[in-house]
């Protein structure tokens, strides 16, 4: 391959890129990320912006345990209606039909979703309890609600996980 063909064949990736990015953008969410674990309860306010069609929305107060990725290796082996899995404890039901103690698995985090999350991804944030807002979907798996977050909220987030991330992986960290 001369250079005259990869240089035209890279502008071309770079274009298709950016366009199927901006086109993207411009059909999804436009929140900077979604954040599915509150520190507040929802709103009547936020709950209006969203109406699932036909279905009850419970909200409660979770302890979460475990949060999955819930595909394979790369991004297409994920299952086309969610990416992410979490196992919570339910502590307190604000509103909808549900049993507290109840241990329940829930999914978010969907093609067409913002592409930044907000969910408890270490032990620390695991530790503490968050309102959530979900419905059961078409498949009969409890479906987190995402809520709109700024860019200063998820770069808190994001820096207090690569904290974590430095510190837990740091050399001699696991020997002790």
């Amino acid at each position: 391959m001369t250079w005259a063909r990869f240089a035209a064949l890279l502008s071309f990736l770079v274009i298709a890129w950016f366009g199927f990015n901006e086109a993207r953008a411009q059909t999804t969410n436009t929140a900077y990320a979604e954040s599915y674990f509150l520190g507040g309860a929802p709103t009547e306010a936020d709950l209006s912006k969203w109406t699932p069609p036909r279905r009850e929305v419970i909200v409660a107060k979770v302890r979460v345990t475990t949060v999955a990725w819930r595909g394979g290796r790369h991004n297409w082996d994920a299952p086309p209606n969610s990416r992410h899995g979490a196992m919570a404890v339910i502590v307190e039901v604000l509103s909808g039909k549900a049993a507290v103690g109840a241990r329940i698995n829930v999914v978010f985090g969907f093609p067409g979703s913002a592409q930044k999350y907000i969910y408890p991804r270490t032990p620390k944030m695991r530790a503490r309890e968050y309102f959530v807002a979900f419905y059961v979907d078409e498949n009969n798996e409890f479906r987190l609600i995402g809520f709109p977050v700024g860019q200063a909220e998820y770069e808190q987030w994001d820096r207090e996980f690569w904290k974590y991330e430095r510190e837990r992986n740091r050399p001699g960290a696991r020997d002790r």
